[in-house]
């Protein structure tokens, strides 16, 4: 697999082909573990700091657009990204978990707003699992039971020129990903 390049659209961006071959992936989801790693597999390849926030631009689109009435496919793009978290950190491989730490709040309230109970239940408990390996601090994992337990009032504060508000807030406080720190043997790719 050929690693992220600048592309037409500028630095940080996926290409045209990445796109559409990343799209599809989402697509193909079925909450299968072969298509969640074919699909993980395909992320952990092709991302890296510079194309990081290009891709959760993506899966966001793709939330809101083709998957906004299929809350099974929301569901299971949130166990991808569970499975990217987890093999980055597995792997040392940090700008990923920055890069999804930026806009997980975002991501987390698309996929739930407006899901099934039993798809926003698994939903958070994603969040739990995450809390108890320390993929995120403790503020960040509570601020996303939250967005799940009301991801409406969490997308009406949240507007284009607010996106990057919780991560700031996350900033005021101190708080940092598990990713960020720093432990002297992380490597970052790209």
């Amino acid at each position: 697999a050929a690693a992220a390049s600048p592309g037409p659209g500028g630095a940080g961006r996926l290409t045209p082909e990445q796109v559409a071959e990343y799209t599809q992936c989402l697509d193909d989801l079925s909450g299968t573990k072969d298509s969640i790693r074919k699909a993980k597999d395909w992320i952990m390849d092709h991302m890296n700091a510079k194309v990081g926030g290009h891709l959760m631009q993506v899966t966001l689109d793709r939330l809101r657009g083709p998957f906004t009435e299929d809350g099974t496919k929301r569901l299971h793009v949130i166990y991808l990204i569970s499975d990217v978290l987890h093999n980055s950190l597995k792997k040392n491989v940090t700008d990923i978990v920055k890069a999804f730490e930026a806009r997980i709040d975002e991501v987390f309230a698309v996929a739930a707003s407006g899901n099934t109970p039993t798809n926003t239940e698994k939903i958070g408990k994603v969040v739990a699992l995450w809390e108890s390996r320390e993929i995120f601090p403790k503020p960040v994992t509570t601020q996303l039971l939250q967005v799940v337990e009301d991801p409406s009032r969490w997308l009406s504060a949240a507007t284009p020129a607010s996106h990057g508000q919780s991560k700031s807030r996350r900033a005021k406080d101190g708080s940092r990903g598990r990713g960020s720190r720093s432990r002297g043997r992380s490597r970052s790719r790209g």
